[in-house]
């Protein structure tokens, strides 16, 4: 979480017209946006990243509710997190990012509120993806014994 940040918020991606739509009311809602509006590398996605206290992820079209993991994996990685605009996704990976309903009154304010805290959201997030890892680590463990029985069969390592 160290270096300066530019932005409240970054977005990458592909720059949909219902992204373009968000974007533009962040930004004239007061909070500083970051987005190089074009496809970036990996590394460059990254550096951008952390330019912002917290990621925006915004579905491609209205009513897309589902979440994008490598969005919220790439800012867990870059040490941000990641709040979704209008998304409803329930799967394992909503409980490592802020899903707000873009139907709220007051959802600009609640991005702000988070942006102000945004070293604490991080950890939050965090956290929870580290619990998430480990639950699945519990009930799906490596398959060892495949390796073993694979290495029996073939004579490897024998």
């Amino acid at each position: 979480m160290s270096g300066e940040t530019i932005h409240d918020v970054v977005f990458t991606g592909a720059v949909t017209e219902y992204r373009a739509r968000l974007l533009t009311l962040l930004n004239e809602e007061g909070l500083s946006v970051g987005c190089p509006r074009k496809f970036t590398s990996r590394n460059r996605r990254n550096a951008i990243n952390r330019l912002g206290k917290v990621i925006i992820n915004i579905p491609q079209r209205e009513g897309w509710q589902w979440l994008s993991l490598m969005r919220i994996i790439a800012g867990l990685q870059t040490g941000r997190a990641t709040i979704s605009l209008g998304t409803q996704d329930a799967s394992h990976i909503a409980s490592c990012c802020t899903q707000l309903n873009i139907g709220d009154y007051d959802w600009v304010s609640q991005v702000k509120e988070h942006v102000g805290d945004w070293k604490s959201l991080y950890v939050r997030d965090l956290v929870s993806y580290s619990a998430m890892a480990q639950k699945f680590e519990r009930e799906r463990p490596f398959p060892h014994d495949v390796f073993e029985y694979w290495s029996v069969t073939d004579r490897v390592c024998q």
